[in-house]
């Protein structure tokens, strides 16, 4: 009985009297719903998962063994700023006369650029902007993907610095955030060289360290279409001056 239990006893298999040890607080495998299931209070079956009554009646040894059994499930769910941001407000991508650098700007035609950002919002607001100066656009929505690609072109004997201009990539993506990407890059010779602006939402030291560690070209805040434009103009005079 439950009251003849000793110290480090189990459940006894299949018997209407056995109980739960005290020591240990749970039953043995197998046990299952016959485990204390004719005592007052019963305690979790380890097969079905749950307590056989509700948890608050449970005793402190059933209690533990309820707790570990009961799988709690939680709904996690990734918010894109970006979008919320564009409903509320309206993003101006006209690029400003000052920043427009028309000596340089027909050799755009023909260059691609790659977009790497989980947010179709965001990648839609550089493509956007870069579009107007005749820039072609690859996206990918993440850093694995964009690694992917790269690497195929390297495998294929292509530098990935000669197939695009640049890479702009986000910060904080799945499967594969920008940091991780960038550092990748620069550790494979074949497209070391690639230049790599980091453009993200995020900002303060721990950023700007991250950006001088794994090595990227430069980087700016999100949303600033005149930004945008200087950076990929300042990449295409280095470009130009190279070739």
């Amino acid at each position: 009985s439950k009251e003849a239990c000793t110290k480090g006893e189990k459940c006894a298999k299949n018997s209407e009297d056995g109980c739960c040890s005290k020591a240990s607080g749970k039953c043995e495998k197998g046990d299952a719903a016959a485990c204390c299931k004719k005592e007052e209070k019963s305690c979790c079956s380890k097969e079905a998962g749950k307590c056989d009554k509700e948890l608050s009646t449970c005793t402190k040894g059933e209690k533990e063994v309820c707790e570990k059994k009961i799988i709690k499930k939680e709904i996690v769910e990734i918010i894109d700023v970006e979008k919320v941001l564009a409903e509320i407000i309206d993003y101006d991508i006209s690029i400003s006369d000052k920043v427009l650098d028309k000596d340089i700007v027909n050799h755009f035609k023909d260059k691609k650029v790659l977009i790497v950002d989980d947010s179709s919002t965001a990648r839609k607001q550089v493509r956007d902007t870069l579009e107007q100066l005749g820039i072609t656009i690859i996206e990918r929505k993440n850093g694995a993907e964009a690694l992917a690609l790269l690497q195929e072109w390297a495998d294929a004997g292509k530098r990935p610095s000669d197939e695009i201009l640049m890479m702009f990539t986000d910060a904080e993506m799945p499967e594969m955030d920008g940091y991780r990407l960038t550092s990748e890059v620069r550790n494979d010779p074949r497209m070391q060289d690639l230049f790599i602006t980091l453009n993200t939402s995020l900002s303060g030291s721990f950023n700007d360290a991250m950006v001088e560690k794994v090595g990227c070209d430069r980087f700016i805040s999100k949303f600033q279409p005149d930004m945008l434009v200087e950076v990929a103009q300042q990449r295409l005079r280095d470009f130009l001056s190279e070739n």
